[in-house]
């Protein structure tokens, strides 16, 4: 497997925790799917346990393996020949998010900030530093997590704070009162089920510093905790804003909700930073993912390095923009309303479960792996 430089668990959060605030920038599934309704902050609490539920078959196996990535403990429970193929199956499906944040980004930057720009440029404006980051590799990313994680926190909390005169947290009565049992499991399950970094962390764990005191489980937590967290104050901001039936119909009701700071006439028009902070996250997302999926490609085909696959990659992705109609709106709405959730679940849970029930079988046969 190609060598990784180390990084810290708190690098490790930073990293994940970036990614997982697209879809509270962006996407807000609770508020445009389902409840979307007052509950949806009920439901995001909720998924964040879904969140921990879903990750038990990969944070056992990471117990059992602390020195190996998942796709190394993939080969060692299910065999060479079909534990590789199981891998690079992960591999095309870190390319697949990839594909889906690269047209999220370019999507937003058409439709609310720069219209007249073409295609091509927006590509090359995103994939050819993303391409630079992952050749630089996961040192340098984690590097960056901590001083971006903390701009994006400090932005939200700055911005719920400027917001805060806008707000009227009337809408969200009667609570629990028109919102089913389903609705709520439903969208708890929507949001949680489009958790994709989630290998991510169990690929880069293994490049944690050893030295450190540290439980899988405990980092694990204190991830989803704080992604929760913040993920339900960005939904309380913007249904509290926007009132419940504007926010559930917008394409970026988040972005939509930050155009209202107007305090006392004189601080307003500032969704400029955020439009920043946004960009940052895309651009993290997009370098992180393809590093994942490159490192993986290596480990499968065998090659001392990642990066020979990183640019074939990024141009996969970026003809399929150009050269398929996946980008136009209303199919990439279908894809990621509609099917995503479904694709992400399967590799996030059903897959890992099934690879849980092998080790448990093939348990005393893997005893030479000390698991």
């Amino acid at each position: 497997m190609p060598k990784l430089e180390k990084i810290s668990a708190i690098q490790l959060i930073s990293m994940i925790l970036i990614n997982r605030f697209l879809f509270g920038f962006s996407f807000m599934p609770t508020v445009t799917i389902s409840p979307a309704n007052q509950d949806a902050w009920v439901a995001d609490i909720l998924s964040g346990v879904m969140v921990l539920l879903f990750a038990i078959p990969l944070l056992i196996m990471a117990s059992k393996f602390p020195n190996m990535g998942f796709n190394e403990y993939f080969q060692v429970i299910l065999g060479t020949f079909i534990g590789k193929v199981v891998c690079f199956i992960y591999s095309l499906y870190l390319v697949f998010i990839t594909l889906l944040t690269v047209i999220f980004l370019s999507d937003f930057l058409l439709s609310a900030v720069l219209p007249e720009t073409p295609m091509y440029a927006i590509l090359l404006f995103m994939l050819i530093p993303c391409m630079y980051a992952s050749y630089k590799g996961l040192e340098c990313i984690a590097r960056s997590s901590i001083i971006i994680s903390t701009f994006i926190i400090f932005s939200i909390v700055l911005y719920v704070m400027l917001n805060f005169n806008n707000m009227d947290f009337e809408v969200f009565h009667p609570i629990l009162l028109d919102s089913t049992l389903s609705q709520i499991a439903f969208g708890s399950f929507n949001n949680a089920a489009r958790f994709s970094d989630c290998f991510l962390f169990f690929l880069f764990l293994t490049h944690v510093d050893k030295t450190e005191t540290y439980t899988v489980t405990k980092i694990f937590i204190i991830l989803v905790v704080t992604f929760t967290l913040m993920n339900t104050v960005l939904t309380v901001a913007t249904q509290s804003v926007l009132g419940v039936g504007l926010a559930k119909i917008l394409r970026y009701p988040y972005f939509t909700s930050i155009q209202q700071i107007n305090l006392f006439s004189i601080i307003q028009r500032i969704e400029f930073f955020n439009v920043i902070g946004w960009i940052v996250i895309f651009f993290f997302k997009i370098c992180s993912t393809i590093l994942a999926a490159a490192i993986i490609m290596a480990q499968v085909f065998k090659v001392k390095s990642y990066k020979p696959f990183v640019i074939p990659m990024n141009i996969i992705i970026a003809l399929s923009v150009l050269l398929t109609s996946i980008s136009h709106y209303a199919i990439f709405k279908t894809i990621i309303t509609d099917y995503a959730y479904l694709v992400i679940f399967t590799m996030n849970f059903i897959i890992p479960t099934i690879v849980l029930a092998v080790y448990i079988f093939r348990r005393k046969a893997l005893e030479k792996y000390n698991v």
